[in-house]
């Protein structure tokens, strides 16, 4: 039975130190050190040589250790191997904890074959990140090198696949929404010039309302016959159309108002489709 000052016991008790002491005493026959950091009921361990860390070799003897271990209040953890001198690390893994009745194992040698973890995506509201622990979450790693391309992409292969997988969808639906949004722009946009009703009542084979066939130079006829123009399209802003009543006489009116005339479909304003903006005086 470990005394209460034990590296063991105070381990358990959460205390950062202990628990690196006790995991070096297992990294350090691979040359390689670890730091601890706590963050509510996840444990952050970084390992570092002088070369990046053997992943297949360390994370069986961690996740062994850390397992029987049995540190309070601790449902996962999140490793990251490190070379040293480097901001981003080259790998990372997760795993739960799954606390056994198992007495603690000694240091033993490192494994060859990697075990798998399962990932969990459960999180919790923890207190406020001391400077320890933020010195080792991921976005301080990367912080200060996102402008180093290779590095950015070394940190993205080092995720998981499933992680990779997340990535892309939040892509992809920003991409959605992104397209979304521009076509109900350019929606509203043409709204402006054209309107969405197409007319509903036809009074000759060439002579139409011309709701929904406004465009900059046709000619509006105040009769159904469409015999002689009254007036032509120049263009308009914001509801309001300017037209030139012959001789020389520029009126705005509103585009409903304009709407009850009439054109021939035949205009070659129509097939242009140029629209002029202009917007109306206050």
């Amino acid at each position: 039975m470990p005394q209460p000052s034990s590296p063991v016991e105070l381990a358990r008790q959460r205390d950062p130190k202990a628990i690196a002491t006790l995991v070096n005493s297992r990294t350090m026959p691979l040359k390689t050190t670890a730091k601890i950091s706590l963050k509510g009921d996840v444990l952050q361990l970084l390992l570092e040589s002088s070369e990046e860390p053997d992943r297949e070799k360390l994370l069986p003897i961690v996740r062994g250790f850390l397992v029987q271990l049995k540190i309070a209040g601790v449902d996962r953890v999140r490793v990251y191997g490190r070379k040293q001198g480097d901001e981003v690390p080259g790998w990372t893994s997760e795993f739960e904890i799954v606390k056994t009745q198992d007495p603690i194992p000694a240091p033993a040698a490192p494994q060859k074959k990697i075990q798998s973890f399962r990932l969990t995506g459960a999180t919790q509201k923890t207190a406020p990140k001391t400077p320890q622990q933020e010195a080792l979450t991921p976005l301080h790693l990367i912080g200060n090198s996102m402008a180093n391309k290779n590095k950015v992409w070394r940190w993205i292969k080092a995720r998981t696949p499933q992680e990779q997988a997340a990535m892309v969808l939040v892509v992809v639906v920003y991409l959605v929404v992104a397209a979304n949004g521009l076509k109900a722009k350019w929606k509203n946009e043409a709204s402006d010039y054209e309107r969405a009703d197409a007319p509903t009542k036809s009074v000759g084979a060439s002579c139409q309302p011309a709701a929904g066939r406004l465009w900059s130079e046709v000619q509006l006829y105040a009769d159904s016959g469409c015999k002689t123009p009254s007036s032509t399209v120049r263009g308009g802003g914001s509801g309001q159309v300017l037209i030139l009543i012959p001789p020389g006489t520029l009126e705005w009116k509103a585009r409903s108002a304009v709407g009850d005339s009439f054109v021939k479909t035949n205009d070659p304003a129509i097939a242009a489709r140029r629209w002029v903006e202009i917007q109306p005086p206050n």
